[in-house]
């Protein structure tokens, strides 16, 4: 009786624990890491110097090394991965597989313009190392997960994360998941699978796993860097429904997963070759073939150099203090600090007696450690001619700002939105405005 009795039992649990099982995000980390490894291989001599340059002083300073780094965020910055979170995936909501970046990419928050955004600070010499190192990182994590099918699909599951399965498997799952591995099942879903199982159960080590997919015949486009990530985005969607990802049931053993396989090979070697193709074009200045290329007119910038604002703590103590109000996200807050205005003057950057005309083009950029970036016309700034307030502060309630928005936040209180209250402010630069080019 007691063994029939939990023989009732046991599907009923795995039923209970799938359903509590938490969304699971990207490749595990095998899948990130043979991405890092094989696009690692293919680096120029050029490009593995910045790299290696970039990376000293991580604990691993490869690319397979850090390749997690976005990942496991969760667990040692919980805000900074909360903040981009979204970051990892793309949805079409419309169905079908044509993304809309309005609706399905609002303010950015998606793997499409994550890659994008990351690629264009780490190309930007001005920015800060730390603010390189964390594109870089973004950068290898990114481009594994857009290649992963289950980061951008039409599907309302949230990825395959709401796709229950009960999997039955000798692969024992992470430790965080052990819970859920009841007699040989495991209570998870097909996100998972994609993530841990399909490449998991293989049971090859890094080395050997990235030998055998090296050892592969490439495709002759394979590591064509000629249509981006929005293409590369639109390649897995199209998959998911290609090569019938989702099961018809949900009791999957290892045969789903032996015969999945070779398309997660195949991805995994696609996202590692344009990987190195985009590092290679983005650390050594040849020419990129983003599917931006054929898109958009060519731009140039006056020959006025940017200018970066030092943001030193002797230069801000050097500066007349103020206090400064506003609400943010419903709370009030009550901050002090320098006034940006003044510290662009102080640079140099603005003349204390008006713009002229040609500095009317000119605009200040301001990143943050997460890759975040606000404008600010230079002539909104400016006290003669829009004066409006914008504050660069240190210290918030009469304490030192924490982690998650300092050591420097900027605050606005004269926009209607705070979207441009930048926090974890990490560069400030003043360029000019790019102008269309004649040729096109």
């Amino acid at each position: 009786m007691r063994l029939r009795s939990l023989a009732i039992l046991r599907p009923i649990a795995c039923l209970l624990l799938c359903v509590a099982a938490p969304l699971a995000w990207a490749w595990a980390g095998l899948g990130h890491q043979l991405v890092g490894e094989l696009a690692q291989r293919q680096l120029t001599p050029q490009a593995a110097a910045q790299i290696a340059e970039i990376l000293s002083g991580e604990p691993e300073s490869s690319l397979a090394g850090v390749a997690k780094w976005a990942d496991d965020l969760r667990n040692i910055d919980p805000p900074r991965f909360k903040a981009t979170s979204k970051w990892h995936y793309v949805n079409a909501r419309g169905g079908g597989c044509e993304f809309d970046r309005a609706r399905d990419c609002p303010n950015g928050d998606c793997i499409v313009s994550a890659i994008e955004r990351q690629t264009a600070i780490l190309a930007d010499r001005n920015q800060s190392p730390h603010a390189r190192r964390d594109a870089l990182k973004f950068i290898v994590h990114f481009v594994g997960d857009v290649h992963q099918p289950m980061h951008a699909g039409d599907r309302q599951d949230a990825g395959g994360n709401d796709y229950q399965i009960s999997l039955r498997t000798d692969l024992e799952p992470e430790a965080y998941a052990k819970h859920r591995y009841i007699a040989g099942v495991m209570g998870t879903n097909l996100h998972a699978v994609w993530d841990y199982y399909v490449l998991g159960e293989a049971r090859l080590s890094l080395a050997e796993y990235a030998d055998r997919i090296a050892a592969q015949p490439r495709a002759a486009d394979a590591g064509a860097d000629d249509t981006g990530p929005m293409a590369w985005a639109k390649e897995s969607c199209a998959l998911i429904r290609a090569q019938t990802l989702y099961p018809t049931g949900h009791k999957l053993d290892r045969r789903y997963l032996d015969a999945m396989r070779p398309l997660a090979d195949q991805r995994v070697r696609q996202a590692a070759d344009r990987l190195a193709v985009l590092l290679n074009n983005t650390l050594t200045g040849a020419p990129a073939t983003s599917h931006k290329a054929a898109t958009q007119p060519a731009v140039t910038t006056d020959t006025v150099a940017p200018i970066a604002i030092a943001l030193d703590p002797n230069t801000l103590a050097a500066l007349p203090r103020e206090s400064v109000q506003g609400k943010s996200h419903g709370q009030p807050l009550r901050c002090e600090g320098v006034p940006l205005a003044m510290l662009l003057q102080r640079a140099g950057a603005m003349p204390a007696g008006g713009l002229p005309g040609p500095m009317l083009s000119r605009y200040v950029l301001i990143s943050a450690r997460d890759g975040y970036r606000v404008l600010y016309a230079l002539a909104e700034l400016d006290p003669a001619t829009g004066k409006r307030d914008v504050f660069l502060v240190d210290r918030c309630d009469g304490k030192p700002l924490q982690e998650e928005d300092g050591p420097l936040r900027v605050i606005a209180p004269q926009d209607e939105r705070p979207a441009r209250w930048i926090r974890q402010v990490q560069s400030i630069h003043v360029l000019s405005a790019p102008t269309a080019s004649a040729e096109q």
